[in-house]
């Protein structure tokens, strides 16, 4: 693949303690906010072309490529928050539940599409990001409402109905977004626990350990 700087980010992270004399090799970086650990420009160039810094204002504004940036399919926030990713994830998918809402077709219909359609889309999301569970609880108490609304249940009925096995009597078997968000964390630590890559096992079971202790 050849290189195309003119099209890439950069961005780069460190330390800037006023307490630590710069050297010469550092002093011309700057942080690019006021905090010890910040974002700053690292001036990287590819074949004597300068790669453009993610705050640039000359890059191309939308809701999230003004302070954030893509790698293999992941939004990363220069603050490493996860905050306006979740906002945008929210967004869509409510958007799309809208969506099938207003199609002029049946509840059950309806259900099939949450099922294999709505779900699909979050399925991605849900696996490479790093969101806590609580943000999977949300969804789902944001979309319960249109799936009894769907189902013809009554607003106070209890929704086992719903996500119970189908082998039950009365049961549509759908999965709760909470207990998909669970399957998606599943699959991503299988994924990078048997990578074939020595460097992304390592950092997995140095991350599996920190989180287990």
């Amino acid at each position: 693949m050849k290189a195309k700087p003119r099209k890439c980010i950069t961005v780069g992270y460190r330390q800037f303690d006023p307490r630590n004399k710069p050297s010469a090799k550092s002093s011309s970086f700057k942080a690019s906010f006021d905090t010890i650990y910040s974002a700053f420009d690292p001036q990287v160039s590819i074949a004597g072309t300068r790669m453009v810094y993610l705050l640039n204002p000359l890059i191309d504004k939308d809701i999230l490529t003004h302070d954030h940036f893509k790698f293999l399919g992941r939004w990363i926030n220069i603050h490493l928050s996860e905050e306006k990713i979740k906002a945008q994830v929210r967004r869509v998918f409510l958007d799309e539940v809208r969506l099938v809402d207003g199609l002029p077709i049946n509840g059950l219909m309806k259900l099939w599409l949450y099922q294999h359609y709505l779900l699909a889309h979050l399925s991605w999301p849900l696996m490479i990001h790093d969101f806590a569970r609580s943000f999977a609880v949300e969804l789902t108490e944001a979309v319960n409402p249109k799936l009894k609304k769907w189902a013809g249940l009554y607003k106070s009925a209890d929704l086992g109905c719903l996500f119970r096995s189908r082998s039950l009597p009365g049961s549509l078997g759908l999965s709760s977004i909470t207990s998909h968000f669970e399957k998606m964390q599943v699959i991503k630590c299988s994924i990078l626990q048997d990578s074939q890559d020595p460097d992304v096992k390592r950092v997995y079971e140095a991350r599996a350990k920190k989180t287990s202790a």
